[in-house]
């Protein structure tokens, strides 16, 4: 154990600009499960209260090739002031004018505001990218249990050459839950309710068009933690439904918007196990069952093609209050020794690292 645990810190520490960015991608990619990971905070802004860190998302994402949204490099502060939390961050999305976030203990605040213009042209024609929109969120822990609310509204134009321009607006709210149950095998509950709209509007263009929206998605998990002496073991079940619509080219419908929807039953296995008292080793595997759906299929994903199977695997570092957590790919397991003397030119990850010093 000693020797495989020199191997994947030398190899992780060596490719961190090929390493990626939340704990709990590697743990079933659902923050609510753990609830003391700081990923929570989006969803449950009440956490705010329960960290004092600086944190740096995203590292080495500029350099590997990612051009997912989830690996924007980010850098945030969080502090105790007097007794009042303060979290400003900042990021390399273009867009973002500031993002702070307050809380009293109990109850969180998180505040965001998009303003960016590029004001160019092309040939003394307007040709400019805009984007406008804030962001909010509020949670509170009570007696019955984590709540949080959440609420996006941007808008984004893109001129083009100048003749037509495309206008995508995009409206969501988020209400999410979790406390205590003593139901079956399960110890916590979590539900979730996500309204999620984007509409775009082309010059000249009356129908939907590529990228047009609408979904309202409800949902409810129960799970459990269980000690496993040296290692936390998860196990969680829960009831996706999912209705609304989107463009589909190819519908006989006049704004060529099509019903979609389904209903999935959802199930995660996850384990974090200590390799050493600063080592941890993090394994997360999903499946999703649809039980029926507006395309008709019934069984295992949401198409014929599907296998609704996901599997995740990461590694965590703690020195002290400085932290290191990466998601390592599967070709890492298979060839591992490749890896390791440089002969693979496959990726270690496809993901960012995220550093963080608590304190």
């Amino acid at each position: 154990m000693k020797n495989v645990t020199k191997i994947l810190t030398a190899v992780v520490l060596c490719a961190a600009i090929f390493a990626s960015t939340q704990r709990t991608d590697a743990l079933g990619g659902n923050p609510a499960l753990w609830p003391g990971d700081e990923a929570n905070i989006a969803n449950f802004p009440g956490s705010i209260n329960d960290h004092s860190h600086v944190q740096v998302t995203g590292v080495g994402s500029a350099t590997n090739g990612v051009t997912g949204a989830q690996d924007n490099e980010t850098a945030t502060i969080l502090f105790d002031k007097d007794g009042t939390k303060w979290g400003f961050s900042i990021n390399d999305d273009k867009m973002d004018w500031f993002n702070i976030m307050w809380g009293n203990g109990d109850m969180g605040l998180s505040i965001g505001m998009l303003s960016s213009e590029d004001g160019g042209t092309t040939n003394n024609v307007a040709n400019n990218e805009e984007a406008s929109g804030f962001k909010l969120g509020w949670g509170q822990t009570m007696g019955f249990g984590d709540l949080g609310v959440t609420y996006v509204s941007t808008s984004m134009t893109d001129a083009g050459n100048g003749a037509s321009k495309t206008v995508t607006d995009v409206n969501n709210i988020g209400v999410n839950w979790r406390g205590d149950v003593g139901f079956w095998v399960f110890d916590g509950l979590t539900a979730s309710l996500q309204m999620d709209d984007t509409d775009k509007a082309t010059t000249g263009t009356t129908t939907g068009q590529a990228g047009d929206v609408s979904s309202t998605t409800l949902s409810v998990t129960g799970f459990t933690h269980m000690d496993a002496g040296g290692a936390d073991v998860l196990f969680a079940l829960g009831v996706e439904n999912k209705s609304g619509e989107e463009y589909n080219a190819t519908s006989t419908a006049t704004n060529k918007m099509d019903d979609t929807g389904h209903m999935h039953l959802n199930t995660t296995i996850a384990v974090e196990a200590n390799m050493t008292d600063w080592a941890t080793f993090r394994l997360g595997a999903t499946y999703a069952y649809q039980l029926s759906g507006e395309n008709d299929w019934t069984g295992p994903g949401g198409t014929s093609t599907g296998t609704g199977w996901e599997l995740g695997t990461g590694l965590g570092f703690n020195w002290g209050g400085f932290s290191a957590d990466y998601h390592v790919s599967q070709d890492f397991f298979n060839d591992p020794v490749s890896h390791i003397t440089g002969y693979s030119s496959d990726k270690l990850t496809d993901h960012g690292v995220t550093l963080t010093y608590s304190f």
